[in-house]
């Protein structure tokens, strides 16, 4: 018995190493993700100059550098349950290019909007909103002012918005919380041990953080984008009856499958009317406005943002360590203990 004993010992002590082996590689992991990407998109927050512009560090640099280097986990997926799009490298990288774009072409708007020059390779709505908002020597001051003010709120509001899709941040303070009121956390809801238990929480988890990717696009203007999210969480889900109760006691409306088709229906009838804004009254101040507030119905009071992304997938990593950590320790524990009962064994 003793021999065996230490056989035993030695086998849990290895198995002891390997785990730990893994522990710290994840940790690694999780600080060269934390380095190379998420310090840049927190850059890009602090960055005061949304396009590029030489000896000044820009968002549009920064977020283009945080593309790049999540290239490095191309294809990869890091959930350890819940493959969904929150936790996918490409879906980041996708909206860290579209990020990017935006912040280039704020850029554009503000030398077109300053300094009357239109960039050849403007695109349309900068083009319209340089023409809604032109002025010449025979305006009169009123209409200067206006239009002067109304260049201000534009830009403005661009920022704000990609500052929001960067960084994210409440809407509220103290105890007034609409978090559990908000499309994505029910759907997310929906997904929970009632539906694990069907073998159906995944279609709800995919739909939770399809709605959510959705508001990061709109918020930065691409609407067309966003609206299909929203109409990929819609199919995701619709095929279940409408008068399915996902609660695990209560029967709530707000755990109804109806309900929550019916929701996702009427955020994707609302954006395709702000969608078909007149071009030459999108992207104003008050567009972005009315963007921003649908968002807030669907989001509750926290903004999605990049950040909290990359942090998400990140944070996989700290995750695994931790789980290759406690087997470590546990396994160790026993190879000792083994090892320590059988010593005087042969």
């Amino acid at each position: 018995m003793g021999a065996l004993g230490k056989i035993i010992g030695g086998t849990l002590i290895l198995g002891s190493l390997y785990f730990g082996k893994g522990c710290v590689g994840d940790i690694y992991k999780n600080h060269v993700w934390d380095r190379d990407v998420t310090k840049y998109v927190e850059v890009a927050n602090g960055a005061v100059t949304a396009g590029k512009k030489e000896g000044i560090i820009s968002m549009e640099e920064s977020l283009e550098q945080a593309y790049d280097h999540a290239g490095r986990w191309k294809g990869k997926n890091l959930a350890i349950k819940w493959a969904t799009a929150t936790s996918e490298v490409d879906s980041l990288r996708s909206l860290l290019q579209m990020a990017a774009r935006r912040s280039h072409e704020i850029g554009q708007l503000e030398q077109a909007l300053d300094m009357g020059v239109l960039p050849n390779d403007a695109p349309a709505w900068i083009k319209e909103t340089v023409d809604a908002l032109y002025t010449d020597k025979d305006s009169s001051k009123l209409d200067k002012r206006i239009t002067y003010s109304e260049k201000g709120q534009t830009i403005a509001s661009s920022y704000e918005a990609l500052n929001d899709v960067i960084a994210g941040g409440s809407r509220v303070s103290g105890d007034a919380s609409t978090e559990d009121r908000s499309l994505i956390f029910i759907l997310d809801e929906a997904g929970g041990i009632k539906s694990i238990v069907r073998g159906e929480g995944n279609d709800y988890k995919k739909a939770a953080a399809l709605v959510y990717i959705s508001l990061i696009k709109s918020n930065m203007g691409f609407l067309d984008e966003a609206i299909a999210d929203l109409k990929k969480a819609y199919n995701t889900i619709k095929n279940y009856p409408d008068d399915k109760n996902l609660s695990i006691v209560r029967n709530t409306v707000t755990m109804n499958q109806g309900t929550l088709e019916k929701l996702l229906l009427g955020a994707i009838d609302k954006f395709e009317e702000v969608n078909k804004t007149d071009p030459s009254l999108k992207y104003s101040a008050g567009w972005w406005d009315r963007v921003a507030k649908l968002g807030e119905s669907i989001g509750g009071d926290e903004t999605p943002c990049l950040t909290d992304i990359s942090k998400h997938i990140g944070g996989r990593y700290s995750d695994r360590a931790l789980l290759a950590g406690l087997w470590c320790f546990l396994l160790g524990g026993l190879g000792l203990g083994t090892l320590y009962v059988t010593r005087d064994g042969y």
